[in-house]
């Protein structure tokens, strides 16, 4: 019966609490449940929130839904799943800047993981190993933040580049000094830790070079999705040669005139920002059904009304993420036998404990009978996701350790809450990417329809017709107001409220699943999260210290 009401969701899940708690009797609810958990709240939910997620959504046929299922409005991103000081460093940025704050979360993703490099892997099972290398794209027109967005969320990992650069020219100079004493020695290499335009070899070159990985920067993509620019009419910077340093593999370029490059893990992240526009035509038949811009998440939030904000980073934010990030590219690693050596060192493995590795499969299961109901190419974007899932979670779990967090049981595998928290993130990864794939596909009534709908959202949700013709200069008149809104109401995407329905009165409201929801997030309520940063600012590092080694070396 309940389940009946909710005829303007697009899938429910109804648990048996049953199958956690034995003993229950028929009508019990979650207040008999409390008494069998002795009061433990935190018990509770976190035995509900698994059991939500192993049950199977069930689609419910509404057909006042169909005809406009596919226009969404854009959900603020989770913000509280990433771990501190990650998540405080996003929200003060944003808040800074004035940006949404995927325009920084989706880059930070992509720095943090090219901070950690090849000096980390993570297996999902025997089998299935999966680097540390997250491909980040955040679409948005001129104007709307997305550079300062982006040099924020690197900014940490540019420090680190300046000062590999300033150790490089102490060494040119030290270079030169030897040749003037006629002391020969080896010219010095600068060390990268980021790069920015580049050909596909002179990339290769780099991480050649640098064999901790590498990760791209680019303000726009657009220049990198154009590989030919530096083919000279051949296909020599086809889309091929990128796909393989999505998974890290082992790449070998022969070349006439100079020696071959060899690199046995080619890892590179990439993040970086493009207008819809641009992306619409990026998009092509070539790079979809190359799978190239399947591999990349996205994030399009609709675009923010600028103002002034007296708001600013922390001092002491700043001071923790770039201690962070330090810490996570002084990792090394692993040279230790039988698996590794001196001459030939290996990422160190992380494995998925075993309630992780159970809801990871739980989640491969429901999210491929998810994919069979979705177009081709939103079906081959989110099947890249499953990667993405162990990927983020190694990320939130290098973090968590790096930043001292005392809660870590075991340093070499991944909890269960760190990684349903990188799946509640691919979740949202998934209807955003679905979301973005349907704007580049709309005509343009649809488009009008998605900006009408973003409009009453951004008023609350609910607008008279009066304050809507005066919002939006093309409806300038009551009667055309009138005519957009009853077109809204005949498929579905609202509903007309008020003591008079056909007086001045009354107000078309948007249901639900055109809404967006805003959340708030707190970080420094809990106690948990108050000890963790007593922990993080006294100092405390565990047993991984600024250069950090794992255990087996």
């Amino acid at each position: 019966e309940v389940a009946e009401l909710c005829n303007h969701a697009a899938s429910i899940r109804i648990v048996d609490l049953s199958e956690v708690w034995d003993g229950l009797q028929q009508g019990a609810d979650l207040a008999d449940v409390l008494e069998h958990e002795a009061g433990d709240v935190s018990a509770l939910r976190r035995k509900l929130d698994a059991l939500i997620e192993r049950t199977l959504p069930e689609p419910l046929g509404n057909s006042e839904r169909t005809a406009t299922s596919h226009l969404s409005v854009h959900q603020p991103i989770p913000v509280e799943l990433f771990p501190e000081p990650v998540r405080s460093y996003i929200v003060q940025g944003a808040e800074a800047i004035g940006c949404d704050p995927s325009y920084i979360a989706l880059p930070v993703l992509s720095m943090l993981a090219g901070a950690i490099g090849n000096t980390h892997e993570v297996q999902a099972k025997p089998g299935w190993v999966e680097p540390c290398v997250i491909w980040s794209c955040v679409v948005g027109k001129s104007g709307t933040c997305k550079s300062p967005a982006i040099g924020h969320a690197f900014a940490p990992l540019e420090k680190i580049q300046t000062q590999l650069f300033a150790t490089y020219q102490q060494d040119l100079d030290c270079f030169k000094a030897e040749q003037n004493s006629q002391t020969f020695g080896s010219v010095p290499r600068p060390q990268r830790c980021m790069i920015n335009d580049a050909t596909i070899e002179a990339t290769l070159q780099c991480i050649q070079e640098n064999p901790h990985g590498l990760v791209m920067l680019r303000d726009e993509l657009a220049g990198w999705f154009d590989f030919d620019r530096y083919s000279s009419g051949k296909k020599v910077g086809s889309s091929a040669g990128w796909i393989e340093l999505f998974h890290a593999k082992h790449v070998s370029v022969d070349r006439r005139t100079s020696e071959p490059i060899v690199v046995p893990r080619a890892s590179l992240s990439i993040a970086g920002g493009i207008q819809p526009g641009i992306l619409a035509r990026v998009m092509d038949r070539k790079n979809l059904e190359s799978g190239l811009v399947a591999r990349f998440l996205f994030a399009s939030p609709d675009s923010p009304s600028k103002g002034w904000s007296d708001a600013e980073v922390n001092p002491r934010s700043i001071e923790r993420m770039s201690t962070l990030v330090l810490k996570l590219y002084h990792h090394t690693m692993c040279t230790s036998p039988p698996f590794a050596s001196t001459e030939q060192p290996m990422p160190h493995r992380i494995g998925l404990d075993a309630d992780a590795r159970a809801a990871f499969g739980r989640f491969v299961t429901t999210h491929n009978q998810a994919m069979q109901s979705e177009s081709d190419h939103v079906a081959a974007a989110w099947s890249k996701l499953e990667c993405y899932v162990v990927r983020i979670a190694l990320v939130f779990h290098l973090v968590r350790e790096a930043a001292g967090d005392i809660s870590i049981k075991d340093p070499e595998q991944i909890s269960a809450d760190t990684l349903l928290a990188a799946i509640q993130l691919v979740e949202w990864f998934k209807n955003e990417t679905k979301r973005l794939y349907t704007l580049v596909e709309m005509n343009d009534s649809e488009l009008e329809t998605l900006r009408v709908i973003n409009w009453i959202d951004k008023q609350g949700g609910a607008v008279t017709p009066r304050e809507f013709y005066r919002g939006l200069s093309k409806y300038n008149s009551s009667s055309a107001a009138k005519q957009k809104l009853d077109e809204l109401v005949a498929v579905g995407i609202g509903f007309y409220r008020g003591r008079k329905p056909t007086g001045r009165s009354q107000e078309f409201v948007l249901h639900a699943q055109y809404q967006s929801q805003p959340k708030t997030t707190d970080t420094d309520t809990s106690a948990t999260e108050a000890a963790k940063k007593a922990h993080i600012d006294s100092g405390a590092s565990g047993r991984y210290p600024v250069q950090s080694t794992r255990k087996d070396q």
